[in-house]
């Protein structure tokens, strides 16, 4: 009895270590900033006609972007040319994004960062003639404080918008970061020399507690 026991756990442990371990060293793309982060539930469209302009205001531009990211809904055609402009004191830059992108396409443009990060406005026209819309929300746990105005008229939610560093990592490769990101807001006394203790105890202590669990069922 005891085999069907202790092997369940030593699997689940083996295959949760896998799991873990792709997860740390997976190179994923790197989140610069996210203004206006993505609907979690419900999917809200933010309509832009033909001609007409949907500007984000208030919105932090960070100094390490290097990508711009919508996501822009064409209703079964290809999309449009879109213009981006992107404006802070001191600071301003233009994306060109051409025509010919499918339906609901994660739109990737290029840009240049100001020096250092801006609190601006992210604006893009619409320079089609069919219509479009962009991927945004309503739902209150994902509304931020940028707001979009479309044709000088409040937008009925929060358009999606993004940006992302030049380059990919791991979370193995950033975990020092990441600590560090983790104490920045926190008592002076939660500092990264008491989450690195933490840490591994999570990453080792766990799966250890798993087994140390089953053996002692085992026993009893």
């Amino acid at each position: 009895m005891s085999r069907w026991v202790v092997l369940p756990a030593a699997v689940t442990c083996a295959l949760a270590a896998v799991l873990f371990g792709r997860f740390l060293t997976e190179d994923r793309d790197l989140v610069a900033a996210v203004p206006s982060p993505r609907p979690v539930f419900q999917v809200s469209l933010i309509r832009v006609p033909p001609g007409e302009q949907l500007c984000i205001s208030d919105a932090t531009i960070p100094e390490d972007a290097r990508q711009l990211r919508v996501q822009v809904g064409t209703f079964g055609r290809p999309g449009p040319e879109l213009d981006f402009t992107l404006r802070a004191p001191g600071y301003s830059d233009r994306v060109r994004v051409p025509a010919g992108y499918p339906d609901s396409a994660l739109i990737t443009a290029p840009m240049d960062p100001p020096t250092t990060a801006q609190l601006g406005d992210v604006c893009v026209t619409h320079r089609g003639t069919a219509p479009i819309a962009l991927v945004g929300t309503t739902e209150e746990r994902t509304l931020s404080r940028p707001e979009g105005k479309v044709g000088g008229k409040v937008a009925d939610g929060d358009t999606y918008l993004a940006f992302y560093e030049h380059r990919s990592a791991s979370a193995l490769d950033r975990a020092g970061e990441i600590v560090g990101r983790m104490s920045a807001f926190r008592p002076a006394v939660v500092g990264p020399w008491l989450l690195w203790p933490l840490l591994a105890l999570v990453v080792l202590g766990v799966p250890a507690g798993v087994l140390w669990a089953a053996l002692i069922a085992v026993r009893s």
